[in-house]
């Protein structure tokens, strides 16, 4: 045992309470029992200090003890102290003493009733010490003299009882913080995973006092009671947005969940910005020799990507990977999330359900790195003569986003325009409203110009022929009017222009082939999965609470890999497996079903 942990020990209550047992049995009166109590706290005091380790600890107070008992019989009669407070190297009152510093500065009477009231619940010897000391204003000598004990017990006293109400101080403190959200709150930053549509609880927290209320459930459950108090905000209102937090946006998965005894607790995984960016690390630190692997397999699987039978023909294997290196980043949290079922949490079952969400808390001035990348898909059926068309479009930080998870593909006049493109468009054939269609699809990274030649352009014979704008087969105008941007066609030229995707497109009866290939640039890759695992299962074992270990995939799938594709993205950019991002919609890759 070391000289902290001894201290920790000599400071506790029922350690004095033994000390002064020992030496009430073996004196005449109390005050004598005092007098030798507090000289054996200050000679083991002194010993310890001489003491880089402890190996028995009792043992080692007890022979002090005894030894000091032996000269205090020989001298009982003696006023001389051989050993005094102020001549050890460690002193009783040395300390910074909280509640000193909080009764000279502190003018709140509302804080100093309740150190008061706790005072009123410390025994008797230790209450009068404190009453005169700090009520009446009396010395550590008036007190001794007044009391009739030695001034070495009012210290030990003193010092005992300031440890108590140390603590409560401490719970007072922390109430205190909890209500600098009143004036300083935080904010939430929502992660989702599934369908949304009806199902994401975010859509009933998007209010500051939401987001605070949910907030003090993080650390403990609470009660309507304590919230209450904390917002200071009348029960009826804490109550309503209690019950619409815990029923969210579906009635049946809120952000709250309200547990048997009463109380509040989250139903969600949320943690501040500083657990948030400890996850991330896990992964981050393993990029560099991950993306080093990607590059050694992108050199061997390079003919076999630029030979895979696209829509739409990638130029080179930079364009393309910024469509892949998303999937290959899935197929990584993949096998993570496998071994972490399996091995580390195979005692228990994670949550199912449509959608579900974690959370990250921002506090005050605080600006969190939020260049992180996301991939949102839609779909559609029955649009330009294909059975169904899903296309999913990467977004982040050097990536601008084209659309979100809800948006409506049926109406998306740019989207509609690639459709057709697929095979090859004739721009002499679009009307002026078509026209302008096209120039912005073109203008947004979706659509690409190729010269007509002699040879015109060769039509896949699996597309359909609706998707060929002919005479009388066009699609809805949009009612704004034409402007410059037509500019992209030129005026003057009397050679057609043929439009193509720009974007990676291919049929649905390659999508298995095209996963597969993406699959097996992890291969090779146990090594780094084993140790993420690994490093994540125990940080989150750490991190979530109990209630909330089968939300450990989603914990997983929204916190801990959100920046994996970023630094992916980042360190892939500095080794030449990607390119500059130019059309603005790298990463945009739509499926087609016939």
């Amino acid at each position: 045992m070391n000289t902290a942990e001894a201290l920790t020990i000599l400071q506790s209550k029922d350690f004095l309470d033994k000390i002064y047992s020992f030496s009430y049995h073996r004196c005449d009166s109390s005050h004598e029992a005092e007098d030798l109590c507090s000289d054996i706290i200050l000679a083991v005091l002194s010993a310890i200090q001489k003491q880089e380790e402890i190996d028995s600890f009792y043992a080692f107070v007890w022979a002090i003890a005894r030894r000091v008992y032996a000269d205090y019989s020989e001298k009982r009669n003696k006023t001389k102290q051989i050993l005094s407070l102020e001549n050890t190297d460690f002193s009783l009152t040395s300390r910074a003493n909280d509640l000193d510093d909080l009764i000279e500065r502190d003018a709140d009477l509302k804080m100093l009733q309740s150190i008061f009231k706790e005072i009123a619940f410390l025994s008797k010897a230790y209450r009068d010490v404190m009453i005169l000391y700090y009520l009446d204003g009396y010395s550590v000598r008036e007190i001794a003299k007044r009391l009739n004990i030695g001034e070495n017990t009012v210290k030990q006293r003193l010092f005992s009882a300031r440890q108590s109400i140390r603590k409560e101080v401490e719970s007072m403190n922390e109430t205190m913080n909890e209500r600098s959200y009143l004036l300083k709150p935080v904010r939430l930053a929502f992660f989702g995973t599934g369908d949304p549509n009806g199902n994401d609880p975010e859509d009933k927290s998007e209010r500051q006092f939401s987001q605070n209320l949910i907030y003090l459930c993080k650390d403990r459950p609470r009660t309507a009671r304590e919230l209450s108090d904390m917002l200071c905000v009348p029960m009826p209102y804490i109550e309503e947005e209690l019950n619409i937090q815990c029923r969210g946006a579906n009635g049946s998965y809120g952000i709250l969940r309200r547990l048997d005894t009463g109380k509040y607790a989250l139903n969600i995984p949320l943690v501040d910005y500083a657990e948030y960016e400890a996850a991330n690390r896990i992964y981050e630190q393993y990029m560099p020799e991950f993306c080093e692997n990607l590059k050694k397999t992108l050199e061997l699987k390079k003919d076999e990507l630029l030979s895979f039978p696209y829509l739409s023909k990638p130029k080179d294997t930079g364009l393309l990977m910024w469509t892949i290196l998303s999937r290959i980043c899935w197929d990584l949290h993949k096998r993570v999330q496998r071994l972490l079922e399996e091995m580390y949490f195979s005692d228990i079952v994670p949550v199912q359900r449509p959608f579900s969400c974690a959370a990250i808390a921002f506090e005050g001035d605080q600006h969190p790195d939020t260049d992180i990348y996301g991939n949102d898909g839609i779909s559609a059926n029955s649009v330009c003569g294909y059975q169904s068309v899903l296309v999913s479009n990467l977004y982040g930080k050097r990536i601008e986003k084209h659309f979100s998870c809800g948006h409506n593909l049926a109406l998306d006049q740019k989207l509609l325009m690639t459709l057709r493109a697929i095979g090859g468009l004739n721009s002499d054939d679009l009307t002026e409203e078509e026209l302008e269609i096209a120039a912005k699809a073109i203008e947004c990274g979706y659509l690409r110009k190729r010269e007509n030649t002699a040879c015109s352009y060769t039509k896949d014979p699996r597309i359909p022929e609706a998707t060929i704008l002919k005479p009388g087969n066009t699609i809805p105008a949009t009612p704004e009017p034409a402007n410059t941007q037509q500019s992209v066609f030129d005026p003057v030229s009397t050679e057609p222009v043929i439009l193509e995707p720009a974007i990676i497109v291919i049929d649905s009866q390659d999508e298995p082939a095209f996963y597969s290939i993406c699959r097996t640039f992890n291969n090779g890759m146990e090594q780094i999965i084993d140790q993420i695992a690994g490093q994540l299962a125990a940080f989150m074992r750490r991190h979530l609470p109990g209630h909330l270990l089968n939300e450990f995939a989603v914990y997983h799938t929204l916190i801990a890999d959100a920046m994996t594709e970023s630094a992916a993205i980042e360190e892939c950019l500095k080794l030449g497996i990607l390119s500059e991002p130019v059309t603005g919609a790298e990463g945009v890759l739509m499926i087609i079903h016939r």
